[in-house]
């Protein structure tokens, strides 16, 4: 595989998903597979009632479509079915929340079962295979994955914010594979930032589509995987800091709230809390888009400086 196969996934997997979701757009508004706004976000969401979901089937067909093509591997075969089956996992939700008599979909646990049944498929289908697959490689993977995808969950509440993010989390992670010559997996990570960032042409303010679970289930999903593949998944929370930010605040919200009855911020995940606060919606979308690529190119500098020391010392 040449050096230049990341750059051609990407660019396919920008018009690829670029095309699928024009062409979702009108279809899921005649369906009218429309998104009801949860009570639990800022009163200017209301405006956001009506807009379809479910756009992550564009981006999670786009990664797939260009992965598969640029990388006849079977390791990124195994990455596009478990980011697949995480993508099923959010279109049962999404689903269930458009046809359903409430706006909850599935309920907590159901999901958790399901995304554990997903890290036992990727334990059988890579795990196993490597290098430190043992009694701790299980849960090990499980936590990595399980908590990367909800924190791409919770931080799918704002236009355009946790595509951009993923968009700039699966950059990094390419740029990591690439320069370690594993360029099966930096097609992988190319095809996801393309993909985002066409879906990104529908997805900022104001949205025509969200993504829905159906999308940050399965992207959350698919960067843990390709971390856990490169073996640099101690670096994925540094390169994932605003996701790692958003997930944190509503942990301690809830923690804060079941023992002392208070709430630490105003509304939690905190990016809602800014919108409370008097910050437009797209400057916190901005802000945390800046932050993505400070903590993102932050991370990889220490990252290749701490490797050229290493390789110094062994000369």
């Amino acid at each position: 595989m040449t050096p230049s196969a990341p750059y051609q996934s990407l660019l396919l997997a920008f018009a690829a998903s670029s095309i699928f979701t024009a062409a979702l757009v009108p279809w899921l508004r005649s369906l009218k597979t429309r998104k009801d706004v949860r009570v639990d976000t800022p009163d200017s969401h209301q405006t956001k009632v009506g807009t379809p979901s479910m756009g992550g089937t564009a981006i999670v067909l786009g990664i797939t479509l260009a992965a598969l093509c640029i990388a006849h591997s079977r390791e990124v075969l195994f990455i596009a079915l478990l980011t697949l089956f995480f993508g099923m996992i959010g279109f049962l939700d999404d689903f269930t929340k458009a046809t359903g008599r409430d706006n909850r979909g599935l309920r907590a646990r159901e999901k958790l079962i399901l995304q554990g049944v997903g890290c036992l498929l990727f334990y059988w289908l890579l795990g196993r295979e490597s290098e430190s697959a043992g009694v701790v490689a299980l849960p090990w993977s499980a936590c990595v994955i399980i908590g990367t995808s909800n924190a791409s969950n919770i931080a799918d509440g704002l236009d355009g914010l946790a595509a951009g993010l993923t968009c700039l989390v699966a950059a990094s992670l390419g740029c990591i594979a690439a320069a370690r010559g594993e360029y099966a997996i930096a097609v992988f990570a190319a095809a996801m930032a393309g993909a985002t960032a066409g879906f990104l042409l529908f997805n900022t303010r104001k949205a025509q589509i969200f993504m829905g679970d159906t999308g940050s289930l399965a992207l959350g999903a698919g960067l843990a995987v390709c971390a856990l593949a490169l073996r640099c998944e101690l670096l994925l929370p540094f390169i994932c800091l605003p996701f790692v930010i958003d997930a944190m605040s509503v942990v301690l919200q809830v923690g804060c709230f079941k023992t002392t009855g208070k709430r630490i911020f105003r509304m939690a995940p905190i990016h809602h809390g800014f919108e409370l606060s008097g910050w437009l919606e797209w400057r916190v979308v901005i802000i945390f888009w800046l932050a993505g690529l400070a903590s993102g190119v932050g991370t990889l500098y220490v990252w290749k400086t701490a490797l050229g020391q290493s390789s110094a010392s062994l000369l």
